[in-house]
Order: C-alpha cells, then structure tokens, then sequence
C-alpha cells in the first residue's frame, strides 16, 4: 500500500500524469519523475543525448476514471483510454504435480487488447494474511515451484489488472504436501584442507516449510557416519589425517533433512605443496 509519494534516486520533470473522467475532466494528477536506467550491456544510460529515461508517477486512486495521459505543459504525449469493460475472473483451478510443481490456470475476461498483467498470492490463515507467490504474469497459466508455499490448506488468489481495473478470485482450499527441513552446511567449505592439530568449526542452517529456524536441539552432526554433536554451531578438534566426511541433519514434524560435504586433514607440509607446486 503506497501512502505518500517515495522516489529514490528520481528527478522531478515537467510531465505530469493525469487521471480523466468520462466528461474529460481531471479527477486527479500526479507530478511525474525521471528515472535514468543503469545496467549492463545496450540498456546503460548515461544521461547521454540519446537516452529515453523511465517515468513514474503515484496518481491518487479516487474513482475509475476514463483516461489517463502524459502532458507537457498544454501538449499531450501520451494517453491511454479505459477499457470498454471491467476485468473480470471467472474460475481458478489449481493441481499439484509430481509434488514438484504448482499448476495454476483461470478464465479471465478482459477487453480485447488490453495489457493485462497478473499476481498471485497464498494465504494459509483462510486469507487473514497474505503472502506475494509472483507478479507480472501473461495469459492464463502459470507452472510454480512448489517450495515456495508451506505444506497445510491453502488458497490462492489470482488479481488480474488492467491498468484501470484489478479482478481478484480466490481459489478453493489446497492441500499442499508438507516438506522436511531445508538444510545447508556454511563451514567446513566442500573440499577444504584442514592442518591437523587445529579446530574445526561446524556451522549450518536449517529452516522448516514456514521459513522459521529448526531447534537446537534438533540439529545434529555426524562424522564419517557417526554422530559427534548437536546444535548448528559448534567447534570440535581436526580428525585424524586423511579425507573425512561432515553431514548436517535437521528433524521437524514433516521429516528428516541432512546434506554432506567433505574435506582433508593434513600436514603442514603437505598443505605447503598443495599450495606451491
């Protein structure tokens, strides 16, 4: 929800943005700032003669409106007409495939030639709270990774908007599959030399489907196979000399995760040669 204009970066130019009602009166303006793109390759700008910079605008939001338009003093440049009619969302479909995927389809209604761009996002508190799953979708499907939305019921709404008009409908409840911890292991680095005599660290990370932290103590980590301390952050002695293996393991309600990297003990003298061969 945008209350008050916020540019960074902007500067104030001498378009103003204009929304009209149906007797081509203004209903409301917006001062409009430019916005010089940066980026790489073709699309660099740099305030050279040839650059075409991006405009914005927060136009208040009183009524439909007719048209919007773009002016320079008394001259227009740009202008665009509502559609003839509202958009409108008829049904939504959603299936899970494969455990993998979110498919998602609906019949939307929309003015022929219309830009229409559409969002989605999911709510697992029977819409109380809302969380943003992706934006500035084309047509009338959409194929998502499932990992992006925790296990449980939940409904999706689709918001198809127009540039005038926004149509929301919310899906019937979905019941994703719940999904075992995600886990990764921050040191020791896959593949690392350590010199023997010194300490290790063990660090990892583990979050469950909501994107909230794993216990302590529900965190483990194993040595070549056996189990040498718990915790995501703890300090243990190097090894005896050779190639190791450290797995990190998580537990929650929904399963079991773990992952392993490896790594070599060595000697000062062998971690030289390594080093300058």
């Amino acid at each position: 929800l945008v209350t008050r204009p916020n540019f960074i970066g902007g500067t104030l130019s001498d378009l103003t943005m204009e929304l009209l009602n149906e007797k081509d009166e203004v209903i409301s303006s917006a001062p409009a700032y430019s916005f010089q793109l940066e980026g790489p390759g073709e699309i660099k700008c740099r305030n050279t003669s040839t650059c075409r910079p991006m405009i914005q605008a927060f136009v208040p939001n009183v009524a439909r409106g007719a048209m919007l338009r773009i002016r320079r003093g008394k001259e227009v440049l740009w202008k665009r007409e509502a559609p003839p009619i509202k958009v409108n969302i008829k049904k939504v479909g959603v299936s899970i495939v494969e455990s993998k995927w979110l498919e998602m389809e609906w019949n939307a209604k929309i003015a022929e030639g219309s830009d229409s761009r559409t969002s989605i996002r999911w709510s697992n508190d029977r819409g109380k709270t809302w969380h943003g799953l992706t934006v500035g979708l084309k047509g009338f499907h959409a194929k998502l990774d499932l990992a992006q939305v925790p296990g449980g019921e939940v409904v999706f709404e689709v918001m198809v908007d127009d540039g005038f008009d926004t149509a929301r409908r919310v899906s019937k409840p979905v019941h994703v599959p719940h999904t075992p911890p995600t886990v990764a292991i921050h040191s020791p680095m896959e593949g690392i030399l350590a010199p023997v005599g010194n300490a290790l660290r063990l660090w990892g990370t583990a979050t469950d489907e909501a994107g909230k932290l794993v216990p302590e103590d529900s965190c483990a980590w194993l040595l070549d196979s056996k189990a040498i301390a718990s915790g995501t952050d703890v300090i243990i002695e190097v090894p005896a000399l050779g190639k190791h293996k450290i797995t990190f393991q998580a537990v929650d309600a929904h399963g079991t995760s773990k992952t392993t990297h490896s790594f070599t003990v060595s000697n000062a003298s062998q971690m030289v040669e390594r080093r300058h061969p």
